[in-house]
Order: structure tokens, then C-alpha cells, then sequence
């Protein structure tokens, strides 16, 4: 729907102009907060899968060892890492508390408060260019430059240079 299309509907219906822009205002509001709702649970879901692979892998592996000698060991290590895992796992798929995600967002607006962009400044944008290793340099140059960890790093690489690589 348009935006004059929806303002000639409000005034048929007797709403005043302060009204529908304050319901706008609260839209946008909302979709904000729904699209970071959505950033958070993505950010979960993928801290799990980086856990999950390594626990199959080890596992699998471990089981290997353990069947070829006929011996069961290597269960206990599945159930322990297992307990860990499943604790992870209701974290990422389950609901999330309210605290957790405003500690969310006031980290991502922390870390974003600041402007990084004369440190990506060095690796120019290109669409063109797909080379994996150049990402991975811009992300060395803003933690040894920022004093950021690994994982704010990527996250502000990926914020200045969002879906391209980065190149000299």
C-alpha cells in the first residue's frame, strides 16, 4: 500500500495525521526490532552448527577407535559432550529470554558505535573479486589495529563489506 494511498484511507476514516505517523513510527520500530530479533537468532543457530560439527566428527571418530577394539569407552565422552551440546542447542532453537537479547543489542551497538571504516578503508570493495584470503587479512587488520576479539572483528568486516570481498 502506498503512502498516500494509506493517508487518504486514514482520513476517510477519521484519523488524524499525528495518530498515523505515530502508528508509522511504531512500524518501524517493530520491523527493526523483528529484523535484529532475527540477526540474534541467526547468530545463535550458527554458534551451534560450528559446535556441532567438531562433536560428530570427534565422536564418529572416537567411536571408530573404540568399536575396533570391541570396547565401549567412547560413549562416555558422546554423553558428556552430548549434555554440553543439548545445552547449546536449547539455547539456539529454544525461545530467548528478553535480558539475553538486550545484552545482544547493546554489544552489537557498542561494538558499531565506533567507526571502523577507516580501518577497511586499506582493503577496497570489489564484487568482483571473490578471494576468500583477502576477507580473512581485513579481518587480521581490524583486530590488530582495534584491539577488537576475533569475532567483533568478522562482525565489522562483514558490516562494512557485507556480501563482496575485499581486496588491495
Amino acid at each position: 500500500m502506498s503512502s498516500d494511498l494509506l493517508r487518504r484511507s486514514a482520513a476517510e476514516l477519521g484519523i488524524s495525521e499525528e495518530h498515523l505517523a505515530a502508528a508509522e513510527a511504531e512500524y518501524r520500530a517493530n520491523v527493526e526490532k523483528f529484523e535484529a530479533m532475527q540477526a540474534f537468532n541467526a547468530e545463535r543457530r550458527n554458534s551451534f552448527f560450528v559446535s556441532l560439527v567438531p562433536f560428530l566428527a570427534v565422536n564418529a571418530f572416537l567411536a571408530f577407535l573404540s568399536l575396533r577394539d570391541g570396547k565401549w569407552w567412547f560413549v562416555y565422552v558422546l554423553a558428556f559432550w552430548g549434555l554440553s551440546l543439548l545445552k547449546d542447542a536449547t539455547r539456539a532453537f529454544g525461545p530467548h529470554r528478553e535480558e539475553e537479547f538486550a545484552k545482544w543489542q547493546a554489544d552489537r551497538k557498542q561494538l558499531f558505535s565506533k567507526d571502523y571504516s577507516s580501518l577497511i578503508e586499506e582493503y577496497r570493495i570489489q564484487e568482483d573479486d571473490s578471494d576468500l584470503s583477502r576477507r580473512i587479512e581485513a579481518i587480521k587488520y581490524v583486530r590488530e589495529h582495534s584491539g577488537l576479539g576475533l569475532k567483533e572483528a568478522k562482525n565489522v568486516v562483514d558490516h562494512y563489506a557485507p556480501q563482496s570481498s575485499l581486496s588491495k
